[in-house]
């Protein structure tokens, strides 16, 4: 039997009372949709803007920055000045995407939802910001606003939280710790050995495709000429959805890849059109032709199908002379290029009519098909989210999760 169980059954055998957030905490502000009796006791703050922290940033302060999303930031006391705090707190975001942040020593803030426990002998703060980080999911439902959303603090001090005795909250806080430590350094290991595989596919990548130096006499030809290209349909913002037909917009074309977790969508009853040639079909190749992603290539390695949005182009190969994840591959090699033909700056943007003059080798379909069966094996072991590495990543972070909710799960206490 561990220690903890050990714990559970001589202090809580028959279960732990639970109780809400307002109960157990002290906040930053006074709340307007919140009753006086529910924060009794206030701990203000100075709270910078995003604008003004950035000055203060200093390589081996000792003054932590807490901005409002996670980050490793210090300052040091001379810059605080009078706006040094200091303590064990917890805190949310005011506005953004909603995260929990723990620390216990010298800061200054952002904007921050700071919280304390009102006695660390009855709630542990660690333990606080354990459980209301595997809240997190719940929380981000508090979240509202067309723009930047705010959550309700209402409903965040309404929150229940399971109170075991302090000698349990500080093992199970002890065990998420060592846990918390061993994922990270697993994490980055793993994010090592991923870096270290992509510089080792960029580099046979870059050998592989330097045709001119392993093929004599290699053909080039203009991409226009070996390859149809498609612009993506002027969707209406205000038509947008929460479900039907998925978008693809340039904001989904990251890296190497296509992004779906922000994915907009649309109702073909909206619009008279025929949208057979918007579509994009497993193995399709597009590219961001306007803003922050110009120039990167996205490739659909699923068979759900999605339309793309304008700015948005689909190379359509002629595959009788062109290999489609051969291309692929070369506009990897090129996206950079890209980037400049648009204009770069921070308003590029770039034109079919640019992209169709672009040369490119044309090697036998065979000599096509033996590169792409190399690169495609990096690619995979580099980028497959259900192979490779990234799903060991990804399976450690769902390891630590089940774990921490198993830890953090209590039968209530009867009345």
């Amino acid at each position: 039997m561990s220690k903890l169980e050990e714990l559970i059954n001589t202090l809580c055998p028959n279960g732990v009372e639970y109780k809400e957030l307002w109960e157990l905490t002290a906040w930053d502000k006074k709340f307007n949709a919140v009753d006086k009796e529910k924060q009794k006791r206030i701990l203000r703050y100075h709270y910078f803007l995003a604008s003004d922290l950035k000055p203060l940033i200093v390589e081996g302060g000792n003054v932590k920055i807490l901005t409002t999303n996670t980050s490793n930031l210090y300052t040091t006391e001379e810059f605080a000045c009078e706006y040094l705090s200091e303590g064990e707190i917890v805190c949310i975001p005011w506005g953004g995407n909603p995260n929990v942040q723990y620390y216990k020593g010298k800061f200054i803030t952002a904007d921050n939802r700071i919280s304390t426990s009102l006695n660390t002998k009855i709630l542990d703060n660690k333990f606080l910001y354990y459980y209301l980080q595997n809240q997190l999911d719940l929380i981000a439902t508090f979240y509202r606003g067309s723009g930047i959303k705010h959550p309700s603090m209402q409903k965040v001090l309404d929150l229940k939280i399971p109170v075991p005795p302090i000698a349990v909250q500080r093992e199970i806080v002890r065990i998420l710790d060592n846990f918390t430590e061993l994922t990270e350094e697993l994490t980055e290991e793993l994010t090592e050995e991923l870096t270290a595989r992509k510089k080792q596919y960029e580099y046979y990548r870059d050998e592989l495709l330097n045709l001119e130096s392993r093929i004599k006499n290699v053909e080039w030809k203009k991409l226009g000429d070996v390859c149809a290209f498609q612009n993506g349909f002027a969707f209406k913002s205000n038509l947008f959805r929460g479900e039907g037909s998925p978008i693809i917009r340039i904001t989904n074309i990251q890296s190497n890849g296509i992004i779906v977790s922000n994915l907009v969508y649309f109702n073909k009853e909206d619009y008279s059109e025929d949208f057979d040639k918007y579509r994009l079909d497993l193995g399709d190749i597009v590219i961001a032709m306007s803003g922050a992603t110009t120039g990167k290539i996205g490739y659909n390695n699923t068979d759900k199908i999605y339309y793309i949005n304008q700015r948005v182009g689909k190379f359509i190969p002629n595959k009788k002379v062109l290999n489609k994840r051969f291309l692929y591959h070369y506009l990897l090699t090129q996206s950079n290029f890209f980037y400049v033909l648009a204009g770069g700056g921070a308003q590029p943007n770039l034109s079919s009519e640019k992209l169709k003059q672009i040369t490119l080798p044309i090697p036998s379909l065979a000599e096509q098909e033996r590169i792409v069966a190399i690169l495609d094996r990096f690619d995979k072991l580099c980028n497959d989210i259900s192979q490779g590495l990234p799903a060991e990543i990804e399976a450690r972070k769902k390891q630590y999760e089940y774990y921490r909710d198993k830890l953090l799960t209590f039968k209530e206490l009867a009345e």
